[in-house]
């Protein structure tokens, strides 16, 4: 018989600070990471470990006997979120629905109810596992009870018994109570002896047999040191020893088998997954669920085999397919294998001859079955980030044409705030299926991870349930576009843009190393002189790069005025060392010297590495189901991140060339934000602004000062333009102050003033966060929409994020969505064109082109008419261009 015993708050705690980045919210905006994370892990323990009865332990409201005896006890720890302890509640709630037994005593610790169930049950014959990353619990392991550890990070879960505590801790569990008396527990703020470190408490524990062997020999200790250590120590160590003792001998409610599962409230525990939004995960909870049958997945490995599928793509009218390749390249690495699916459990894998161990197909025999289903018109090609594959399978002869579906995407323009988009994750949330983790399809300690030498029966099973639940995913997300009403993003814009990317990635840029090399050089002897600056204005030399020494020499060595506080020190990040630099030249230094330092290793320096050895030209991955606003984004490498305004970056665009007789082009939107703005909140002065093509920032400015624009000063234009793009990010008086170096009365004045000038704004902003607080979505005019829950949270911080999201939304997503349409329609043309023109690159609003002199007029004006004329604004949008030999001169 097995007993399972979970400590329940700290399963919570564990569970909602891992998703403290990216919060888990249902449809009332309460957060529900804790509930989600703690039920996960629970169906994981229930299946995993199948106990005979199962108690969930959680500590009191209030103190403990241990806070009585020690005022100090955990006196460090932060206080417990107001969302966590309504999260701890409803955890309670839901055990009790769940037929899950739970208990908490008054005065006591969740651990000392385990500790006395653990010995209740191990007496009566029970087998215990207890689940917690607590190390106090180590204390009670033994024959009977072991400790099953959470995983953490990298780490896996780790079950521990004797041995493993010993090798653990280097002492068995039965001296482990002493050992932690004489180490002390920082974590709950309970002090041992002073300067005795692990090692030093275990080489005392085996020369005796404990605490007080220790003490009453403490005079046959031959190191001085150490007995002086001892001495003044002991008073903390025996206090230590008194609060870390685990309770086990509490007189708990009913027998060790009533903890067994009890029938649940079937109606209760779904209306309480509902409400929490756990859609998927009602059926794991059903009484007298049958466990999922693993399907059989076919491996075709012969030409029998072969023919068989292809008979069956013949008469298929929709297919998933999924490839596996040597690495994460899809314009460089090799094709290993290519899975199918037909339908829920029914796919199969076909692997590449010579791409495997054992056996294979060759890849004429794959090309010649599978070439002529996807290039039909008439199938649905379904697939997860169809990106990727198309690009790997169109390398090896099989372009995929007609219909397609893209299960990534669909996730994305569903819910674009969702933690991930992947299918692991997907199939976990929306199926309530774990898949096969690509890290296990490798023996522990396997470096070199190649998937040519996994065994083909375990790839085959890998591959093809990829191809299984990509399949089953599409059925789940294709009802969900037309529910959330998304079906024309997905449709007009997100599924076009697929190919329309992958051509971009395809075609690259050309580099020039030569100029990379020259400039790194250059950056090097910069670096080195400022390097010596700032050790000479320092006094001393120290590691630049390390904010804590920075720190240290900054403020403790140079005395300069200190800004905010970290857990490491006073903070060096941008903002402090801008501010610094009026007060030091030390500060710009280091600026300088960071700014050299970033895109030297970032950029000038990794940039030839990723070049085509061949072509010369660079191919960076556009990520579609990213940023929540719509905006694409670049990867290997990121070129949207190089700066425009700095001279370096303005170097290190210069890098970028055109070929031999070509030229760059570039195309960028002329203030589309604000362009929106105006459209969106119908705001006649702004609108009149940009009819006339003024410049809007001096006219801005002109009518908050209530002056003629001629009269506006620089400083004033300046100020407007802070404004002006403040405005669209929800800033505030308080981040206005701090852009402009005011006071925050004078940068409220100046809110003030413009939302007067400018009445329109602040009319729509007020009536954009009242709809958004009562539907709790906010949309761009094309559809896109993002949940945002958090806007009526009690957290004041939380909410005001998702307020400033909430107005920044429909701007940002808008313009996101207008440059999309535009690169659909401009590829569209040029495909139809006879121009020997290319568009390279996106970034956020500039599109970059390369075509011949003699016809960049001609590809001027149709992308001009193409990016302007994709939305029917009674705000203009306007394109500015420029043509050059490299990105520098074409910007």
């Amino acid at each position: 018989m097995k007993l399972l015993l979970i400590d329940g708050h700290a399963l919570a705690y564990r569970s909602y600070y891992a998703m403290i980045r990216s919060p888990l919210t249902n449809s009332a905006g309460e957060n529900t990471s804790a509930e989600f994370g703690f039920l996960r892990t629970l169906l994981a323990l229930r299946r995993d470990q199948a106990p005979d009865a199962l108690l969930v332990t959680f500590d009191p409201p209030g103190k403990t006997f241990r806070h009585e005896t020690y005022p100090e006890y955990k006196a460090q720890r932060a206080k417990t979120p107001p969302e966590l302890k309504a999260s701890v509640g409803r955890i309670q709630s839901f055990l009790e629905l769940a037929g899950v037994s739970q208990m908490l005593m008054e005065g006591y610790e969740a651990d000392d109810v385990m500790a006395s169930a653990a010995r209740r049950a191990a007496a009566e014959g029970w087998d215990v596992l207890i689940f917690s990353g607590d190390k106090d619990l180590c204390q009670l392991v033994d024959e009977r009870v072991r400790i099953l550890r959470p995983a953490v990070g990298r780490k896996p879960a780790r079950e521990l018994g004797p041995e493993e505590v010993a090798e653990e801790f280097g002492v068995p569990p039965e001296k482990l109570l002493d050992y932690l008396s004489l180490v002390g527990d920082s974590a709950d703020n309970v002090p041992g002896v002073s300067g005795l470190g692990p090692k030093g408490s275990v080489k005392l524990l085996r020369e005796f047999d404990g605490l007080d062997d220790i003490f009453a020999n403490i005079e046959s200790i031959a190191a001085a040191g150490l007995r002086k250590k001892l001495n003044e120590g002991r008073e903390s160590a025996y206090r230590a020893r008194e609060l870390i003792t685990l309770i086990e001998n509490l007189k708990l409610d009913g027998a060790t088998a009533d903890w067994a599962q009890a029938a649940p409230d079937a109606d209760g525990l779904k209306s309480w997954l509902v409400e929490m939004d756990f859609h998927t995960l009602v059926g794991e909870f059903e009484e007298g669920r049958e466990e999922e049958e693993a399907p059989e997945y076919v491996l075709v490995n012969s030409a029998e085999a072969l023919g068989h599928l292809r008979e069956r793509l013949e008469d298929a009218t929709c297919f998933a397919v999924d490839t596996e390749t040597t690495g994460l390249d899809p314009l460089a690495d090799d094709l290993v294998g290519v899975s199918l699916a037909f339908g829920a459990g029914d796919a199969c894998y076909l692997p590449v001859a010579g791409r495997c161990e054992e056996g294979g197909l060759e890849l004429e025999a794959i090309r010649d079955a599978l070439a002529p289903a996807l290039a039909d018109g008439g199938k649905t090609k379904i697939a997860q980030n169809l990106k990727f594959d198309a690009q790997v399978l169109a390398r090896h002869g099989m372009s995929i044409a007609g219909p397609v579906f893209d299960t990534m995407l669909a996730s994305y323009c569903v819910d674009p705030a969702r933690r991930s988009h992947g299918l692991d994750a997907l199939a976990l949330e929306l199926l309530g299926h774990e898949m096969l983790p690509y890290s296990e399809l490798f023996e522990k300690g396997d470096k070199e991870k190649d998937i040519r030498a996994v065994p083909l029966e375990r790839l085959s099973h890998y591959a093809a349930e990829d191809a299984d639940y990509t399949f089953r995913l599409a059925d789940s997300l294709e009802p969900s576009l037309d529910e959330a009403e998304v079906r024309p993003l997905f449709d007009d814009i997100e599924m076009p843009l697929s190919p329309v990317l992958g051509a971009m990635e395809a075609r690259g840029i050309l580099l020039d190393a030569a100029h990379l090399g020259e400039l790194s050089e250059r950056m090097g002897t910069e670096r080195e002189a400022l390097t010596a600056r700032i050790h000479e204005a320092a006094g001393r030399e120290f590691t630049i790069g390390s904010p804590k020494q920075l720190s240290q020499v900054l403020f403790d060595e140079m005395g300069l005025p200190t800004g905010r506080r970290t857990k490491t020190g006073f903070s060096t990040d941008e903002a402090v060392l801008s501010e610094l630099a009026a007060e030091h030249e030390i500060a710009g230094w280091v600026l300088e010297w960071r700014e050299l330092s970033k895109l030297k290793s970032t950029y000038v320096d990794v940039l030839p590495n990723m070049a085509d050895p061949e072509t010369g030209r660079i191919h960076t991955r556009f990520n579609q189901a990213v940023a929540s606003t719509g905006r694409l984004s670049s990867s290997d490498p990121n070129l949207q991140n190089i700066p425009i305004r700095s001279e370096l970056g303005k170097e290190i665009r210069r890098a970028f060339i055109a070929e031999p007789g070509m030229q760059l082009a570039s195309f960028d939107y002329s203030q589309v934000e604000l362009r929106i703005l105006a459209e969106l909140s119908g705001d006649e002065a702004l609108r009149e602004a940009f009819a006339g093509d003024r410049d809007i920032h001096r006219w801005t400015a002109a009518k908050i000062a209530g002056k003629e624009e001629e009269e506006v000063t620089r400083e004033e234009r300046n100020r407007s333009k802070v404004v002006n793009y403040g405005v669209l990010y929800g800033m505030g008086a308080r981040g206005l102050a701090g852009r402009l170096r005011i006071g925050r009365d004078e940068a409220q004045g100046f809110i003030d003033d413009y939302f007067g000038a400018f009445p329109g704004i602040r009319v729509w902003m007020d009536e954009t966060l009242a709809r958004v607080r009562n539907e709790g979505v906010v949309a761009t005019l094309h559809g896109r929409k993002r949940a945002l829950r958090e806007i009526n949270s009690g957290n004041g911080r939380i909410r005001s994020f998702a307020e400033r999201v909430a107005v920044n939304t429909p701007i940002q997503g808008t313009a996101a969505d207008l440059i999309k349409i535009a690169m659909i329609r401009i590829h569209h043309w040029l495909e139809t064109s006879p121009l020997r023109a290319s568009m390279l690159l996106q970034v956020h609003d500039e599109l970059l082109f390369e075509a011949l002199p003699q016809e960049m007029e001609e590809l001027a004006a149709g992308v001009v008419r193409e990016m302007e004329g994709v939305a029917d604004f009674r705000v203009p949008l306007k394109v500015d261009w420029a043509a050059g030999d490299n990105w520098l001169e074409a910007h």
